[in-house]
């Protein structure tokens, strides 16, 4: 019997073989013998003449059903089943087909076994990766969807939306849910009204022109409380008013809460932030390829307000708002800071919206990541009351070195924390120095400054200086000091003392004046007064004491 289909199930890769009623095997092709030689079957085992219900007795369930098929209460079954060997996993197909009777009574069962080893490993790694996706997806905080958009009409489009995992979907959004409606009509009424009219236009624009996108968007809880969602979306053109559409829900609530608090941050320390990634590049025109992007846009422009174009980006703007003679110095100081992996600070002008020109500080962090790739965060403050306040000090510091050159006046700062036998000046003036017989490049000690005083003026200098300290009042004295040459002058030194933070009296300020010539003429004006007495007290002619003189010596005596 179906001799004349011998050769045709022979040329067959399957492997089949044909039972009878009883369930004997009657006939096995070339693929069956093949198998069972590769394999070291017994061909009395598995070859024609053995009943099949023999060979399935451990497995319950085919044997049952095969059963059942010989009966004749099944047509057809089928089941997989492993069948590894020592070189590899491997898994069949074996399907039970019972055939017309050919006379009352009288039929063929028909089977195959079907090597599906492919197709199960497939199968397998689909499922690793859909088990990856969803642990991704849990520990990730996002949600995956998948749907089709069909044109209703030429200003209306239907979305067919459905999860991945609707129960992970529910736990991640816990909304209110209309029993009557479902759980996706109502997340889409769940987004915050101004949300969903605003996400809904972009939607159905960006899917009109087949591109893909992201937007941000909240949803209300069943609590109360806002989640924020971005969506990035992918969109593929299926036909003539039908797309595909893939998208990602990913929670960025946390984010978004973190921009918030960078904008108080931002606000109360008046800064703008910025990070950038920085790749060194081949190019002899850019040595460096910077991708930066500022921190909270909107709020940077209203701390910064730069000149900004419809079209352009708010750090865009603000990087072109530096002034252009600073660019080269800035772009150099940069580029060697990052290609050394080393931190820095800069400062520069930038033109504000309004005109005016602002000075800023930049403190830039840098870290390198790989050769030739470095991340670098920055912060920026406005210093420009800062500098205003720095040249009107400069200002008035010119005006106080005028002021003591014009009086030949040395300035000095001096503390005595460690005592006034200890002293150490904190700052000298170069005049001061040159009252000392000193060059401004010398050091100037406070132990040169005690041996240049002559000995005997130093007892009061000494006295001066701890009675200043000791009751917080401003101090004068006047002494003599001996140059390295020998030459002798005098100064007289005014302080006022400055107190620690404790409250006690340890430094000294003031200035130093050459008095030299003034007491000179001081010693001349009292030598001539004693000569003109001298002169006074005697007789012209005799040069003998006159009568008052020599009365008053006598009553002296």
């Amino acid at each position: 019997m179906y001799s004349p289909y011998h050769a045709a199930l022979n040329a067959l890769n399957l492997q089949v073989c044909i039972l009878d009623q009883e369930g004997t095997i009657v006939f096995v092709n070339e693929a069956w013998l093949q198998f069972g030689r590769e394999n070291g079957a017994d061909p009395t085992q598995t070859g024609e003449g053995v009943n099949y219900l023999a060979t399935c007795v451990n497995q319950q369930d085919c044997w049952t059903n095969l059963k059942s098929l010989l009966s004749g209460r099944l047509s057809s079954f089928e089941f997989e089943y492993p069948c590894h060997s020592p070189k590899g996993q491997r898994w069949f197909l074996a399907q039970f087909t019972r055939l017309p009777e050919e006379t009352p009574g009288k039929f063929h069962a028909f089977i195959t076994h079907q090597n599906i080893t492919a197709h199960k490993e497939a199968e397998l790694k689909q499922q690793q990766v859909e088990k990856e996706i969803r642990f991704i997806v849990s520990h990730a905080r996002c949600l995956l969807w998948s749907g089709i958009v069909e044109e209703r009409d030429q200003d209306n489009l239907r979305w067919k939306v459905h999860f991945q995992d609707e129960e992970a979907a529910r736990r991640f959004l816990p909304i209110e849910i209309d029993p009557e409606k479902g759980f996706i009509p109502s997340l889409y009424r769940a987004r915050v009204e101004e949300d969903r009219l605003r996400s809904g236009q972009l939607g159905d624009r960006k899917v009109r022109a087949g591109e893909s996108y992201s937007q941000e968007f909240r949803y209300r809880l069943k609590d109360g409380t806002l989640r924020w969602i971005k969506d990035d979306v992918t969109v593929q053109v299926a036909g003539e008013g039908l797309w595909n559409v893939v998208g990602v829900m990913t929670d960025i609530t946390a984010q978004k809460q973190a921009e918030e608090d960078t904008l108080h941050l931002m606000t109360g320390a008046h800064c703008l932030l910025w990070h950038a990634m920085v790749e060194d590049t081949p190019s002899p025109h850019q040595r460096l390829a910077w991708q930066l992007h500022v921190v909270n846009e909107e709020a940077a422009a209203h701390f910064f307000p730069v000149m900004q174009a419809p079209d352009q980006s708010y750090t865009s703007a603000w990087n072109a708002s530096r002034l252009d003679e600073e660019w080269g110095v800035l772009h150099e100081r940069s580029t060697q800071a990052i290609l050394q992996s080393q931190s820095y600070s800069q400062e520069f002008r930038s033109l504000h919206r309004d005109g005016t020109i602002r000075w800023h500080q930049e403190d830039v962090h840098v870290e390198a990541l790989t050769p030739g790739r470095w991340r670098a965060i920055g912060v920026c403050t406005d210093i420009t009351e800062r500098k205003y306040q720095e040249g009107a000090l400069q200002e008035r510091e010119q005006h106080f070195r005028l002021a003591l050159a014009g009086g030949n006046l040395g300035s000095w700062h001096v503390d005595f924390a460690a005592g006034i036998t200890a002293g150490k000046f904190i700052q000298i003036s170069d005049r001061t120095k040159g009252f000392f017989g000193i060059s401004p490049h010398e050091d100037f000690s406070w132990d040169y400054f005690i041996k240049a005083i002559v000995v005997e003026d130093q007892r009061a200098v000494f006295t001066t200086i701890l009675n200043a300290l000791r009751h917080q009042t401003n101090t004068s004295v006047e002494y003599r000091i001996l140059l390295p040459d020998g030459t002798l002058r005098w100064l007289g030194s005014h302080g006022h003392t400055i107190l620690d933070s404790q409250g006690k009296a340890t430094q000294l300020i003031g200035v130093t004046r050459d008095i030299t010539e003034r007491k000179l003429i001081e010693q001349e004006r009292v030598q001539a007064l004693q000569e003109a007495q001298e002169r006074a007290d005697r007789d012209p002619l005799t040069n003998l004491l006159n009568h008052r003189e020599f009365y008053k010596r006598l009553e002296e005596e």
